[in-house]
């Protein structure tokens, strides 16, 4: 395999970037972790930007959540695990809290929320009626083994227009979502720290054994927890998993 000195247009200077270019493959942006780099089919690295609030996760090539992405001025940075004994004794507790599932019922707009105060809101001010929680989902992030497995799901959210009258909101972990329905969908991306949650990537990790199922259903997304009974909805996959 070639290795390629590949040169990028940074703000008008020429950037140095010394990767081995495959096509497909992600590069780190050597200035700044809100980007990153993928190689075409060209040979070349182009720059990519990450969504707004995200940063450059070269671990799993996606763009994720600054609590969990250890980046600094595009450079990623090497942490040494701490001792075993250091792990013992990390009871690895997380903060749980519901995840609550609201609706509106003459739309069937499926709303969710870690927050409370915005359940309450979406009651009073919106229309939107409580329906069962799917779960419990983690407010904090760890410190010890678990926390590697944990994510940070991205809300974006539609609001209706003339052209597109439904409204809509999902959470995701896959940074080509974000990417796709921010450009191409008229979704918006929202960064609110109260509305922010932690979810396991794998089942059963932290003790998450309760796999949210997304779906897809006359242009509005909700969540199940499980495949029964969904015949007339698209099914997009599991997007994390939460606590009983």
């Amino acid at each position: 395999m070639n290795w390629l000195l590949c040169c990028l247009i940074l703000s008008s200077a020429a950037v140095a970037v010394s990767a081995e270019c495959v096509e497909g493959t992600f590069a780190v942006h050597p200035n700044s972790c809100e980007k990153y780099l993928i190689c075409t089919s060209a040979g070349v690295f182009e720059e990519m930007p990450c969504a707004p609030g995200t940063l450059f996760n070269a671990e799993l090539n996606v763009c994720d959540w600054p609590c969990i992405t250890n980046c600094a001025n595009g450079t990623e940075i090497t942490t040494t695990p701490p001792p075993v004994e250091n792990v013992e004794s990390c009871s690895c507790q997380v903060e749980l809290a519901p995840l609550y599932h609201l609706e509106i019922p003459s739309n069937k707009h499926h709303f969710y929320t870690p927050s409370a105060e915005e359940a309450g809101r979406a009651v009073s001010q919106y229309g939107f009626v409580y329906r069962e929680s799917p779960g419990l989902i983690a407010k904090n992030a760890l410190d010890c083994q678990c926390r590697s497995s944990l994510k940070c799901p991205t809300r974006l959210y539609r609001i209706p227009t003339t052209s597109n009258p439904i409204n809509d909101h999902f959470f995701t972990l896959d940074d080509a979502d974000i990417f796709n329905y921010t450009q191409f969908y008229g979704y918006r991306w929202e960064n609110w720290e109260a509305y922010r949650f932690y979810c396991s990537a794998v089942l059963g990790e932290c003790g998450a054994t309760v796999p949210l199922h997304r779906y897809l259903r006359s242009g509005k997304h909700y969540f199940s927890t499980t495949t029964v009974g969904h015949d007339d909805a698209k099914y997009e996959g599991v997007l994390c998993y939460i606590w009983p």
